[in-house]
């Protein structure tokens, strides 16, 4: 057995373990649905092209799980958590093809226990197809960029197509692609191929957009609103929020990693493949961080940029001879997580009734 083989085992492996224990919680139905699952559940009921909030891919993966396995929360969140077991297994592989084997790894395993990784894959929400789906068009993109060949860039189109039918956020993949092929030019010789591979996108994700057409475009209307509830002028403190939030999101070890790579950036990201890996990251981070000041920005929102910067944040600790951030930080993001699902039993174990205020997942339950 190669190297390259033993690292590809353990990471199986690690990832493995980890998603048992997520299908082990959910079937324990410690937790009720949250109240956009039970409306995305709802949907599935009713099969269509488009919903009030969000686009349909959400709704139709809650349709296939349940038809297989019943009318249950177990049913309806079985897609998260095997959806990000697959998005982190092409994490691995794109760290595999841009760096080796040991940082594909690393940065799987680093993806599959980040903080917001392990609280999206135990509910069903827009973000584990989305992510999944980013993953794909990003390895494809990859490929493409390697071979020419039209084959990864149609993979690139429908992953981006499937994306947009999962979440409006995948519109910042694309922007992300396009920057970075104008950015250098020698990449400028892929754009060709690149407007196929949009072309392929639009066509996939257009029955979306036509039922938002005959609905008054209600659901691009309702994404606006959500975005613009802080209402006019500047929100310094939604800004703090936000960027404190990110510390959770992709644990304050990590983050605190990207940040000084953003201040480093003449020299960490001077590197080309680095480089492609910031371009798939720090554009959806800027622009969420404006969205928060202008108006507000979830936590969540910036989830995809994460996907790039594990890999991007990986490879340099390794470069550095700092793994041991990474081990670091990934037993905090699992301990971090157990605390967060057992919260309430650890504490009635002992004795004590934790009041609502101090449960995180007091609204499930």
């Amino acid at each position: 057995m190669t190297a390259d083989d033993r690292y590809r085992r353990n990471m199986l492996y690690a990832l493995l373990l980890v998603t048992v224990a997520r299908l082990w919680w959910l079937a324990s139905g410690q937790t009720d649905l949250y109240p956009d699952e039970a409306q995305y559940w709802l949907w599935s009921l009713h099969p269509a092209f488009g919903y009030y909030s969000k686009p349909p891919l959400v709704a139709w993966l809650i349709a296939l799980t349940t038809r297989g396995f019943g009318e249950s929360e177990f049913a309806i969140r079985l897609a998260a958590p095997l959806l990000h077991f697959a998005t982190a297994v092409i994490v691995f592989e794109l760290g595999r093809r841009l760096y080796d084997a040991r940082v594909g790894a690393w940065s799987a395993i680093a993806y599959g226990t980040l903080p917001g990784v392990s609280v999206s894959a135990v509910i069903m929400s827009t973000d584990a197809p989305l992510l999944f789906c980013w993953a794909v068009a990003l390895y494809a993109f990859l490929r493409a960029r390697e071979t020419g060949a039209w084959r990864w860039w149609l993979l690139a189109g429908v992953a981006v197509g499937f994306g947009l039918l999962a979440k409006y956020a995948m519109v910042y993949w694309l922007g992300s692609a396009l920057l970075y092929l104008l950015a250098f030019r020698d990449e400028r010789r892929h754009l060709r191929r690149f407007l196929g591979t949009i072309a392929l996108a639009l066509v996939i994700y257009a029955p979306n957009f036509l039922w938002n057409w005959r609905h008054g475009f209600v659901s691009y209307h309702h994404t606006e609103d959500n975005a613009a509830l802080a209402g006019a002028g500047l929100h310094p403190a939604n800004l703090l929020d936000f960027l404190g939030s990110q510390f959770g999101v992709f644990g304050p070890l990590f983050f605190a990693t990207l940040i000084v790579l953003i201040v480093l950036s003449g020299r960490a990201l001077r590197e080309r493949r680095a480089a492609l890996l910031a371009f798939f990251a720090l554009p959806t981070l800027a622009l969420m961080l404006a969205e928060s000041l202008l108006s507000r920005a979830e936590p969540n929102w910036a989830a995809p940029a994460y996907l790039s910067a594990t890999v991007l944040v990986v490879a340099w600790l390794l470069t550095c001879n700092l793994r041991v951030i990474i081990i670091v930080s990934i037993a905090l993001h699992v301990a971090a997580a157990a605390v967060l699902l057992e919260l309430k039993p650890l504490a009635a174990a002992v004795g004590y009734d934790l009041p609502g205020k101090y449960d995180p997942l007091h609204r499930l339950r």
